[in-house]
């Protein structure tokens, strides 16, 4: 059986949950470097108007 290591996602691309579907275990990365501007905030959705882009704001928090 072979496992897929996946990075972490708001809402992923198809190609995303077509390597879940595939593999018999998907694991989701937790010690990767997040990056802004991916598809790891955001995500494009049809509406009545055309394509929409929906993002999830990411607030860093520190200790003190």
């Amino acid at each position: 059986m072979k496992t897929a290591l996946l990075s972490s996602t708001y809402f992923g691309p198809i190609q995303w949950y077509r390597k879940i579907a595939r593999y018999g275990d998907a694991r989701v990365e937790w010690h990767d470097s997040y990056q802004k501007q991916t598809y790891r905030n955001r995500c494009i959705i049809a509406n009545a108007h055309g394509l929409q882009t929906l993002t999830l704001p990411v607030e860093r928090h520190t200790d003190g």
